[in-house]
């Protein structure tokens, strides 16, 4: 359902300036399923798209002064957008929620965000006992970036955009110390994110509410020109006799 379609027919029926503030939904007259499939979203949009710029493994010290074995990326997301990224456990294929670190109790995420174009995450290693005893371990990551936006001013902020990539690192441990010896990235398109349940529902009932109040607009403006057309008929014409 195309929203702003509807509110500029309105503004054309009803020959009323509509006041409209700036946002994402002046820039497309995309539908909520074609945002639900992101297609070709961030083009329609003028909107960068985000990269996984850069990933490597090494040795750090954490916070306690341990020394552990790290995965860092740096990501390049667009500027002034909300975005948010993080190095998780897993392969992306399986992991498809969006970057989030910190979520309120209905599931919308919290942030934190960065709106300056670049992102830089740590991820430790969890390296267990028999790595040790073996001398190497070897581990896949998901490394993502979310562009987040609340596209048809709803109230609802989610992910329009992400870019990911797959990690594989090996590890070789000896005295204690850590060293890559194996890392590979697999690149992955950048996607359209996705509305969730809650926020496809509230897009619906705005675009309902919309539609309805110029449904009315336009049979208000029917009925008032219709009495108008009807007291011009009756009324007896200059000159005439009563």
């Amino acid at each position: 359902m195309k929203c702003v379609i509807y509110i500029l027919s309105a503004a054309a029926v009803s020959a009323t300036p509509l006041l409209r503030t700036r946002s994402l939904t002046e820039e497309t007259e995309m539908t909520a399923s074609d945002y639900v499939e992101g297609e070709n979203f961030l083009h329609t949009l003028g909107i960068e798209e985000p990269t996984v710029e850069n990933c490597w493994g090494d040795e750090i010290i954490d916070d306690n002064g341990d020394k552990r074995a790290a995965v860092m990326c740096d990501f390049i997301t667009p500027d002034g957008y909300k975005s948010t990224a993080d190095v998780r456990a897993g392969s992306c294929h399986d992991i498809t929620e969006p970057s989030c670190r910190n979520k309120d109790e209905s599931g919308i995420c919290l942030g934190p965000f960065t709106t300056d174009g670049s992102i830089r995450t740590i991820a430790y290693a969890a390296v267990a006992k028999s790595d040790n005893d073996e001398g190497s371990f070897t581990n896949t990551y998901c490394a993502r970036a979310d562009v987040y936006a609340d596209v048809f001013d709803t109230g609802y902020e989610s992910s329009v955009a992400n870019a990911q990539a797959n990690l594989v690192i090996t590890f070789t441990i000896k005295d204690d110390e850590h060293t890559v010896t194996s890392f590979e990235v697999e690149h992955l398109n950048a996607q359209g994110g996705g509305l969730s349940g809650g926020a496809i529902g509230a897009i619906v009932a705005v675009c309902i509410v919309v539609v309805a109040a110029i449904g009315f607009l336009v049979m208000r403006r029917r009925r008032v020109r219709s009495s108008n057309e009807q007291e011009a008929s009756a009324r007896p014409a200059a000159g005439s006799l009563s």
